[in-house]
């Protein structure tokens, strides 16, 4: 992150905050997925709503992701956080045709 952010010489602690930003959001993530996870399928609305969520939370990640990639000019990581990224929606939205078409 030290040698991406250099080009634009940032104040000494602003990268050490987008590295915190980043595990706390990954943290959430993980939280989100592990609630849903431990959700029980009845009543199957709020066992859909948690898992949408930790779906929503950690897709939003991967958009950060990719903006932050193409502000900062470094599409050598781009290409890796678009496919994973690009995965998780596909996982996304082929869970949501599974589960929500059984109501």
């Amino acid at each position: 992150m030290l040698t991406t952010l250099a080009p634009y010489d940032p104040p000494g602690w602003l990268p050490p905050l987008h590295y915190a930003g980043i595990i706390l959001w990954s943290s959430a993530s993980t939280l989100f997925f592990l609630a849903a996870a431990g959700t029980p399928l009845k009543p199957r609305e709020r066992w859909l709503r948690r898992v949408n969520t930790a779906f929503i939370v950690s897709l939003c990640l991967w958009l950060a992701f990719f903006l932050t990639d193409q502000i900062v000019l470094k599409f050598d990581l781009e290409q890796n956080h678009m496919v994973q990224g690009g995965f998780q929606l596909l996982e996304s939205v082929t869970f949501r045709r599974k589960h929500i078409r059984h109501f």
